[in-house]
């Protein structure tokens, strides 16, 4: 059975030789280790996005600078004929991994920012980009599925776009009408720009990009401002046959229910415990009409090569008969650890991974 078979049996709560093991495209390092995972059943979830968003009336500068850390600060400023507004990156590189930035500069600052942002949403054009998705349909093959990200539903896009976390708590309770007001601009381009994606050729499966804690949103702002999203978003992806989930890889045990409710067709990126506040067999028992993608809890990696096997056992247990259930790798992993973490996850599921028929 190809990698690319067990995800699709998966998603269909159909009988597999093994559980279905696949990571993002950059979460390990092509080489002797990787042609090794991908001969023995290891495949690729491959994200990426089919939208390209082109600001021709806005003039973009970017400039870079080293900290003495040797942290690269990229700076990006965006000119409009209402004025300017920055945002800067922090890419350090986390656990010697290859990739990995932190927002430390957010696009709104000041009342003034918000004029300048809704000129650029305003005059943003968008098109699905086929040529790359024929072109990884082509390189892909067996090894995997194509993902596309959607953006951010608009309330996860104010919090890690365009205020940060104290600001995003700040309009929200002392300029309310303003903070509103935004949200239904960002909400009216978030479904423009899913009625586009939705007709992407060839690409099945897609993701919103939420990255969502329960610490940050809250179940009130979950149910208010981010379940209607997902819904009328569901609706248009669905009259074109595709299939929709979100990335929720926090907190999420007050919105288990929720979650639950929302819809989606599959969860991916949750991390269960040790590492956040919900166990695998809790999710599986509250999500029984999707598809759990987990994130291989990311501390458990630094433990020996036997214990991440035990520890890959009790999720196989937790998981049972585990059906419509996918191990990813989807956070940073320490560039040192990764070879021996995931050949112990793999060997693992090779001898106890089987998915029976229901």
């Amino acid at each position: 059975m190809t990698a690319k078979e067990r995800i699709l049996r998966s998603f269909e709560g159909k009988e597999i030789d093994r559980i279905p093991f696949v990571s993002y495209p950059s979460q390990f390092f092509t080489g002797t280790v990787e042609r090794e995972l991908r001969n023995n059943g290891f495949g690729l979830f491959w994200i990426f996005s089919a939208l390209t968003i082109h600001t021709p009336d806005v003039k973009i500068k970017i400039f870079e600078e080293y900290t003495e850390k040797g942290e690269k600060l990229v700076k990006t400023v965006y000119s409009t004929p209402v004025g300017e507004v920055s945002s800067v990156l922090k890419h350090s590189g986390g656990y010697g991994s290859k990739w990995g930035a932190l927002r430390t500069e957010f696009l709104i600052k000041k009342e003034d920012d918000y004029k300048v942002v809704e000129f650029i949403l305003k005059n943003e054009k968008y098109t699905v980009n086929e040529k790359v998705i024929y072109e990884t349909e082509r390189n892909l093959g067996e090894d995997g599925i194509m993902v596309s990200w959607i953006p951010k539903t608009p309330l996860m896009e104010m919090i890690y776009h365009y205020y940060g976390p104290e600001k995003f708590a700040y309009e929200f309770y002392d300029r309310k009408d303003l903070f509103l007001e935004f949200y239904e601009l960002l909400k009216k381009r978030y479904i423009k720009i899913c009625k586009i994606l939705s007709k992407a050729p060839v690409i099945k499966f897609f993701e919103i990009g939420d990255n969502i804690t329960a610490d940050m949103v809250g179940k009130e702002r979950y149910e208010k401002f981010i379940m209607p999203v997902y819904k009328e978003a569901y609706g248009i992806f669905k009259e074109e046959g595709k299939i929709v989930g979100s990335h929720l890889d926090g907190n999420l045990k007050i919105l288990k229910e929720s979650i639950k409710n929302s819809a989606l067709d599959f969860i991916d990126a949750f991390t269960p415990y040790p590492d956040t506040d919900l166990t695998l067999k809790e999710a599986k028992e509250e999500w029984k009409n999707k598809v759990i993608i987990i994130n291989f809890p990311s501390s458990m990696h630094l433990k020996t090569y036997d214990e991440i096997k035990k520890f890959t056992f009790s999720l196989i247990e937790e998981a049972y008969p585990a059906d419509r259930f996918i191990i990813n790798i989807t956070e940073t992993v320490p560039a040192n650890v990764w070879q021996e973490s995931y050949k112990a996850i793999n060997e693992a599921l090779i001898e106890y991974g089987k998915v029976p028929k229901l």
